[in-house]
């Protein structure tokens, strides 16, 4: 437990560190209920910071998705922690030629810039195994040197604050915590075993051999 508050204060000192909170009164907390996202929520708690637990449902994945949002709002329901669902239809918003994964990212955007005040920033759980990940996308795009920097701390898109908490976290390290926590029945996405999904390539077979 001793490394779990550890974690926390080194979220905290990032935080600090960065700047993120300057400006912010609310975090809108980016729930999907997978180990990542679960750590961040419960991290950010622990720092007493002011929250809303948000979950997508994008309208794909069946049963799964459904089981997905009612967990996420037995979790919160369990520890007290404010919690919204917001349901999308990812088919049915996508463009031509757009994928899926593209349509979901943009309207998740556009969500956030309508739930999000001036004085609001949306927490992400993105963490240095995804920062990896991004690097080895940018680099396949083509990316010049303001593209491969990746990830950030902290950014601004189209007027919504965006904070990434936990990028200095390691997947196994926010695990961990979890743990740690005594919680080990997060929510698994089998999407993301997928190799067909450039990203799942990348973290499942290219970076294995890269370490």
């Amino acid at each position: 437990m001793d490394d779990a508050n550890q974690l926390a204060r080194r979220v905290g000192t990032y935080l600090a560190e960065h700047q993120c909170l300057a400006g912010i009164d609310r975090l809108l907390v980016g729930f999907s209920g997978g180990a990542d996202s679960t750590a961040l929520l419960l991290l950010l708690r622990q720092l007493g910071l002011p929250l809303v637990a948000h979950h997508i449902h994008h309208g794909l994945r069946g049963p799964d998705a459904d089981a997905d949002a009612a967990w996420c709002r037995q979790f919160c329901a369990t520890r007290d922690i404010p919690f919204a669902l917001h349901r999308l239809s990812i088919p049915d918003l996508q463009r031509p030629r757009e994928s899926t994964e593209a349509a979901a990212r943009r309207c998740r955007l556009q969500l956030w810039g309508q739930l999000c005040t001036p004085r609001d920033a949306v927490a992400l759980g993105h963490h240095a195994d995804d920062a990896i990940e991004d690097l080895f996308l940018r680099l396949a795009r083509g990316a010049n040197a303001t593209g491969l920097t990746g990830l950030r701390p902290r950014r601004q898109i189209h007027g919504i604050h965006l904070l990434r908490p936990v990028l200095f976290c390691s997947r196994d390290e926010l695990r961990h915590y979890l743990l740690a926590h005594g919680i080990g029945d997060w929510r698994e996405d089998h999407t993301n075993a997928d190799p067909v999904h450039r990203r799942n390539a990348i973290r499942h077979r290219l970076l294995p051999a890269f370490r």
